[in-house]
């Protein structure tokens, strides 16, 4: 199935709006004022209050004061903001409502992902942010000129701890409920005084759900989650900065979490024959299922930002130009029991991992110049080129067993109100496995698929200074994007089109699109408490294929 492009126009207007951050109110000569908050929204460090949109603000050290440990806890200081996740490989970002369902996992989110100034894309990399953070930013509204497709709900933008100069650093060893314990560490250091610096980081949680397994006999149901961040600063001359970034997270979860409850009688007759210890007591920290129920999640990434002050150039002053090249890649496995019983019927898995991986380079150049036509006080400018491509493979392994299926035929006749206790189901089920060879009971179904995507983008905004109070953006992104995809299905026998309408089949197909995502913003600020803004913004999210 081709899924087309959607793109989204939203306006943004709102008026009397105070910008309220998340910062630690200070006090000055009695009175509490608030601090000021620095954010990078438009690719630049600039005080929130600046900024004409929604934004809001969220420290590492109110995260850390907060206990917050993954991004479901971190959303709920923003609002309008949602963060689904199932497990590590089905997650998702919603902001004001606009979001990609979790389990689309080969469609590209509607809400973008930046960490230390790389795009990311897609929404499983969130959590790889979660720890030794120094700032959150959300950024509410289409964002696709200065951060291209994929933004048309809003951006997460992330900011981990930087390295110093001044050796510090800490631990956190926490304790939680289910037997879990977390650790969190980080050190800073100099490596060259005034020269290069480091700063590595590091987070382990384990929990243990104490689910006992009765059909497997084991105690399965637990997780372990480890990350680790290495980062680096050097200023080889003046005014030349050096970063590289690169981190490494791996997940390994066991079981979900499941109790079977409320099992009626003739449930229990077909579960209790593959394991007597069936029961549905929901509270009882017991379950009965065979298959090695599991979710994995194993990611890299490695970023290299260069930047350089080059003065004064033609008419722009303070110019610096920035290059950043990146790749990532994640890896989701998992196999699911999709019966949730102990009857040896059905599972669905990765038929290998699934498996994204993505290159990119960004070009920008920021500076200010004099007014235009002799208006105002100044024009900021951001100007720059993006080029990107990504590989995606997406599997589903569907197996079925014929003989758990028979022996679970009265239980979905029984569900579906169908009388003889599915006499005819079972019939069927039996003819089917006189039908296939011996051995071949177990039968399958695979899904795939596979897409390939280029990405190239100019853009441009500026920030014209009118007064001292009144600022007017103007922004525009021009791209381009192919993507060449295959999705199909194939099966070792003819009984999963039988039973469930399979069909074998392979697609293949490009799509080009052009992408014009412009924006007009307004901001007015008659006092240092009060600012009023409005814009008008056009995002852009290119279509896919999903099997």
């Amino acid at each position: 199935m081709i899924i087309k492009k959607t793109k989204t126009i939203l306006a943004t207007t709102m008026t009397s709006a105070m910008l309220l951050p998340s910062a630690v109110l200070g006090k000055e000569d009695g009175r509490r004022v608030l601090e000021e908050v620095i954010v990078t929204a438009q690719k630049r460090a600039q005080s929130l209050q600046e900024i004409p949109m929604s934004v809001s603000a969220i420290s590492g050290d109110m995260a850390t004061d907060a206990a917050i440990v993954d991004t479901t806890d971190l959303v709920q200081y923003t609002p309008n903001v949602k963060f689904t996740a199932a497990n590590p490989a089905y997650s998702s970002t919603s902001i004001r409502g606009f979001g990609t369902p979790p389990l689309a996992q080969n469609l590209e989110p509607s809400v973008g992902l930046v960490i230390d100034g790389v795009s990311y894309g897609r929404s499983t990399f969130t959590n790889d942010a979660v720890f030794d953070l120094e700032r959150l930013e959300v950024l509410r509204g289409p964002q696709g000129t200065l951060f291209g497709k994929n933004t048309v709900a809003g951006v997460l933008n992330f900011t981990t701890a930087a390295p110093s100069f001044d050796l510090s650093g800490y631990i956190n060893v926490a304790e939680e409920s289910l037997d879990g314990k977390r650790y969190e560490a980080a050190l800073g250091f100099p490596i060259i005084d005034d020269v290069l610096a480091a700063r590595i980081s590091w987070r382990k949680r384990d929990k243990s759900f104490g689910l006992y397994n009765t059909t497997r006999n084991n105690e399965e149901e637990q997780f372990k989650d480890e990350s680790m961040r290495l980062k680096l600063d050097w200023f080889p001359f003046e005014g030349g900065e050096i970063n590289l970034l690169a981190f490494k997270s791996d997940f390994e979860s066991v079981g979900n979490g499941m109790q079977h409850s409320h099992i009626t009688p003739s449930g229990f007759q077909v579960y209790r024959e593959a394991d007597p210890q069936t029961e549905d007591d929901e509270f009882n920290n017991t379950r009965a299922t065979n298959a090695p129920t599991f979710t994995s999640r194993f990611s890299e990434a490695i970023a290299l930002k260069m930047s350089v002050d080059t003065g004064d150039n033609w008419v722009f002053r303070n110019a610096s130009l920035t290059a950043i090249a990146s790749r990532a890649q994640v890896d989701t496995p998992y196999l699911l029991d999709s019966d949730f019983g102990p009857v040896n019927a059905l599972s669905l898995e990765t038929d290998g991992p699934d498996r994204y991986k993505q290159e990119q380079f960004e070009l920008r150049y920021t500076a200010d110049s004099d007014v235009l036509f002799g208006w105002g006080d100044s024009v900021d400018w951001v100007i720059g080129m993006f080029v990107g491509e990504s590989h995606a493979t997406v599997t589903q392994f569907a197996r079925q067993n014929l003989t758990g299926l028979a022996q679970l035929a009265p239980l979905i006749a029984e569900g579906r109100g169908v009388p003889n206790a599915g006499a005819a189901e079972v019939a069927a089920l039996n003819a089917l496995i006189g039908a296939v060879p011996n051995g071949e009971q177990d039968v399958f179904a695979v899904n795939y698929v596979r897409v390939f995507a280029e990405s190239y983008a100019l853009f441009a905004q500026a920030d014209w200074h009118l007064s001292s109070s009144l600022t007017t953006s103007l922004g525009i992104r021009l791209g381009k994007e192919t993507k060449d995809g295959a999705n199909g299905s194939f099966a070792n026998t003819p009984v999963p089109a039988l039973v469930a309408g399979q069909e074998n089949f392979d697609n293949e197909g490009s799509k080009k699109e052009y992408e014009v995502s412009p924006k007009l913003a307004v901001s007015w600020s008659p006092s240092d408490e009060l600012t009023v803004f409005g814009n008008i913004a056009k995002g852009f999210k290119s279509g896919g294929y999903s099997g």
